[in-house]
């Protein structure tokens, strides 16, 4: 294991880790939007409440990111051990000591955030929400022929339900 903990603390330097696991959300973050063409909505209101809650998420997310990091890093020194042999992560570890090596792992999240990446990742995550947005109404349809079929079951979700705030 400890061969896989030098390992990941060559990929994600305690002084940088965070400002890496932010850089990749902003990025990502950004692929979505563009993706989503929020700034193609048509409407201004709508349009600047998209970007502002895309604008909010980092600010969201990284308190989450900051509890799991430890969590995130000791599973990927884990996985590491998992995967390779204690021979084949003695080889990683030189590599990864070498300017070469720790370059090479601490810039491949990076990566996410260049343009030619970036621009796939785009098209990739607008052809996804378009399977998913399928998926959904697909699935809500059938949710609701089934439970019109099953008023039983509909009672009971229905008295399980949590209240909504208008209520």
């Amino acid at each position: 294991m400890e061969q896989a903990q030098a390992i990941v603390r060559i990929m994600f330097p305690p002084e940088t880790r965070e400002q890496t696991f932010a850089k990749t959300i902003d990025d990502m973050l950004g692929q979505f939007r563009r993706a989503m063409k929020v700034d193609s909505v048509p409407d201004a209101g709508l349009r600047k409440m998209l970007n502002d809650q895309f604008d909010a998420m980092p600010g969201l997310l990284m308190p989450t990111v900051r509890e799991y990091l430890p969590q995130i890093l000791d599973a990927t020194a884990l996985a590491y051990t998992h995967e390779y042999s204690l021979d084949e992560l003695r080889h990683i570890r030189a590599f990864a000591e070498t300017p070469a090596g720790s370059r090479y792992l601490q810039t491949s999240m990076k990566l996410l955030g260049d343009p030619a990446v970036a621009k796939v990742n785009e098209a990739y995550l607008e052809a996804i929400q378009k399977v998913q947005l399928a998926e959904r109404e697909r699935m809500q349809a059938e949710i609701v022929d089934y439970l019109k079929k099953h008023p039983d079951v509909a009672a009971k979700l229905q008295g399980n339900r949590v209240p909504s705030s208008n209520e």
